[in-house]
């Protein structure tokens, strides 16, 4: 049973934590757009990111038990757990990804743009910011964080904190899968993937260039289908901008290499006529040297048969 509220306390202490992170780097993220702006992460409505809350939990769990491991040399043990670590976070990373783009046609985060990336869910570079935070949890955290978390659960107040933030999680959960069901059909009926993060930064922008109260916590409050569709809209109308861009990229190629080609058949028919006159002054040169070398060899036959006389 220990286990049981060790982990539901390591996840609420994740969840929370980790939102609290997103939340400062997405601030950031829009500072760097040109917009002060606060964006709620996640799909969640509250305060909560449960990716990090399992995060934290694996990381509890697999130094726990990776301290059994039979390894003597300490640097060896603490560099399988790490390395077991950034492996088992990269696999939920995956899981999830596959599980909300697969089944609910909805993209929650997006590393297309990174190196070595799986359909965008994972890539190494985030392999890697894993295994940094397995190594800090490790070195940093594991030697006095659970019996910080065994503090906790000991004491009688904890009951009463699960019931509140439990309560919170389940009531947002459900209402935040009504929200997703509806954008999954959406995405369905329109063979989409919408990217979660993008679609609530525009249901934002409209309703502050129509000077209506932004909303941090219930984003999507208000007509969905109308946000859906406007969503829709800005999708197809920035696909045409780069179909038509992509196709005036490819007419000014084609008319480059028609141009090439035009210049290169010129260049070659002049280094043809160039060369055939070459040849043509060389072959005169040549019949201009034999018929002096004929006259020579005549002339000398003739000095030789006068001789002979």
């Amino acid at each position: 049973m220990i286990y049981v509220f060790r982990f539901a306390t390591f996840f609420m202490i994740g969840s929370a934590g980790g939102w609290v992170v997103e939340l400062f780097f997405r601030h950031f993220v829009m500072l760097s757009k040109g917009k002060n702006r606060w964006v709620n992460p996640g799909f969640l409505a509250g305060p909560c990111l449960p990716i990090y809350g399992f995060g934290l939990s694996i990381l509890y769990f697999m130094s726990y038990f990776g301290d059994m491991l039979p390894i003597d040399n300490p640097i060896l043990k603490a560099v399988v757990i790490v390395l077991a670590e950034a492996v088992i976070m990269t696999l939920v990373e995956l899981i999830a990804g596959e599980i909300f783009i697969i089944r609910m046609n909805i993209r929650l985060w997006d590393y297309t743009r990174q190196w070595g990336n799986y359909k965008g869910i994972i890539c190494p570079l985030f392999s890697l910011i894993w295994a940094l935070v397995g190594a800090a949890y490790y070195f940093l955290f594991h030697s006095w964080l659970p019996d910080v978390v065994d503090y906790l659960i000991s004491q009688n107040y904890i009951l009463f904190i699960f019931g509140v933030f439990y309560g919170i999680f389940f009531v947002d959960y459900a209402y935040s899968m009504q929200m997703v069901k509806k954008v999954k059909k959406f995405a369905q009926d329109n063979g989409i993937v919408v990217f979660y993060d993008d679609l609530k930064e525009d249901i934002t922008d409209s309703r502050e260039k129509k000077k209506e109260k932004t909303e941090f916590t219930f984003v999507f409050r208000g007509n969905m289908q109308e946000h859906l569709k406007h969503y829709y809209d800005k999708l197809k109308l920035s696909a045409e901008n780069v179909a038509g861009k992509v196709q005036e990229h490819t007419e000014a190629i084609k008319v480059q290499v028609q141009e090439n080609a035009e210049a290169l058949k010129i260049q070659m028919q002049e280094n043809a006529d160039a060369l055939k006159e070459k040849v043509q002054e060389n072959t005169d040169f040549m019949k201009d040297k034999m018929h002096e070398t004929s006259d020579t060899i005549k002339e000398k036959i003739g000095r030789g048969g006068n001789s002979d006389e």
